[in-house]
């Protein structure tokens, strides 16, 4: 018998400690693990915003502007030491509560990634942190798709 589990959808630079804090107690209270799953904020039309930006600077003449746009994917402020930290401190913060968890992150398309593990049939509950939730275009097209019940979050 599969495992039940609560899949909780965040964004890497939002501050998730008390969202997470919400999925991590869910969880206990449900008796589940927890995968939890870190996105990235900038989409298709982001960075094509990016790419843009980055012409006009080069057009300019400022081309250390404009390699900042177009570094580490698009994102200006991009840091694998950040990403390193927030996934220890989230392991931590989960094994401090007793919760299983697993933890992926750099998942291009938001929707899809979800859409994979709930077809593994494991998910009982889907948590979208406050971030995800404001996206708005997420969470429709989440609703259209998912079986299981989609929890919102709002600051």
């Amino acid at each position: 018998m599969a495992t039940k589990e609560i899949l909780y959808a965040a964004y890497k630079d939002e501050d998730i400690d008390e969202s997470l804090s919400y999925a991590i107690y869910l969880a206990g209270q449900l008796g589940a693990g927890l995968r939890i799953l870190l996105l990235d904020r900038l989409g298709l039309s982001e960075k094509l915003d990016n790419v843009m930006a980055a012409i006009t600077f080069a057009e300019a003449g400022e081309h250390e502007t404009a390699r900042s746009f177009l570094s580490d994917d698009g994102k200006v402020d991009g840091n694998s030491q950040d990403t390193a930290a927030l996934l220890s401190h989230l392991i931590n913060k989960c094994g401090e509560e007793g919760v299983k968890a697993n933890i992926h992150a750099g998942n291009p398309d938001s929707v899809e990634a979800i859409k994979d593990f709930l077809k593994q049939g494991k998910v009982e509950m889907v948590v979208l942190s406050p971030g995800v939730t404001k996206t708005g275009g997420i969470l429709k097209r989440l609703t259209k798709i998912s079986a299981s019940p989609v929890v919102t979050m709002a600051r």
